[in-house]
């Protein structure tokens, strides 16, 4: 049997990641793909929800559980690879290194990387890409308002996105694709689908 293969969706808040899994799974409806995320419907997922909702914003804290949860969900990635099906995960290590490194607790790549260092690397990481004013708009139009604390959050991680990325493929040498999420739906799901033929 073919193995499958284990894609990951990445992008800031209001990037519309989610959106483009949504509408490539339903492109692909009747075929061996699969929804997934970050942090999982686990236990451990369900910790980082509520650390989250609560208000913890420890870099260390958060890094230490998303790499527990990942551990978990590489387990479940492995058995679902061996069997032939692929899937498409929203948000996975790339978003602990933009995330986990930035504010005045940041850790380095290298710590999280090490903290993740039983975590399955996806086979491709697709980062949709959106300049942090496009977000900020977005998610003012989901929400109704935002603070500024967090519309400089955004700002500082699209840059960490950057830089991110180019830490994962010059020294781990993962295959990254960029897709411009400035677009209609349809145009950044023409992309992605070019990019998974």
């Amino acid at each position: 049997m073919e193995r499958g293969r284990f894609i990951a969706v990445e992008g800031i808040d209001g990037s519309g990641k989610t959106t483009l899994i949504r509408n490539f799974l339903s492109h692909k409806e009747g075929e061996d793909w699969i929804y997934d995320t970050e942090p999982t419907h686990s236990i451990s997922g369900r910790v980082i929800r509520d650390v989250i909702r609560n208000g913890t914003t420890d870099n260390l804290v958060l890094a230490t559980l998303f790499a527990s949860d990942r551990f978990y969900h590489s387990i479940a990635l492995r058995n679902k690879l061996d069997c032939g099906i692929k899937t498409l995960c929203d948000r996975c290590l790339l978003s602990s290194l933009a995330y986990q490194t930035t504010g005045e607790d940041a850790l380095e790549f290298e710590q999280v990387m090490k903290l993740n260092a039983c975590a399955l690397v996806p086979d491709l990481t697709i980062f949709v890409s959106i300049p942090a004013a496009v977000a900020i708009r977005r998610l003012l139009d989901k929400r109704g308002n935002m603070d500024e604390l967090e519309s400089k959050k955004i700002m500082t991680t699209v840059f960490k996105y950057n830089d991110a990325i180019e830490y994962v493929r010059k020294r781990h040498h993962w295959r990254v694709e960029i897709i411009d999420g400035n677009l209609t739906p349809e145009e950044v799901l023409d992309q992605l689908i070019r990019i998974l033929r």
